[in-house]
């Protein structure tokens, strides 16, 4: 019994495809690195280069079963290194209050 086209039409049912949901993963993605950007900016902090991880880097997402797309997005802060900030909690916090209020607003 041959699965592979069973297995190719459930691959082509579940993976994200190029158009409408990719747009729309990065369209969410550029709005909540504004406002990290924005609020850090406001607070005199470090600027940051971005790079994409995970499922969404290799082309391997899949639509969520709810609704509810995940992107993973890494951030690199300029001139912020373990000898400068010794303390990693603080610049999560700078993160935390850049974006607290995204999703409520």
């Amino acid at each position: 019994m041959n699965l592979q086209p069973k297995f190719v039409g459930f691959h082509e049912a579940i993976k994200l495809k190029d158009g409408d949901e990719n747009a729309d993963l990065r369209e969410k993605r550029e709005r909540i690195l504004k406002r990290l950007r924005d609020g850090l900016t406001a607070a005199n902090r470090p600027t940051f280069a971005t790079f994409n991880q995970g499922s969404y880097a290799m082309g391997t997402g899949i639509k969520p079963q709810k609704g509810d797309f995940d992107i993973d997005v890494g951030v690199i802060f300029n001139g912020v290194t373990t000898e400068t900030h010794p303390n990693p909690v603080t610049v999560k916090e700078w993160v935390h209050e850049a974006v607290k209020d995204h999703t409520t607003r």
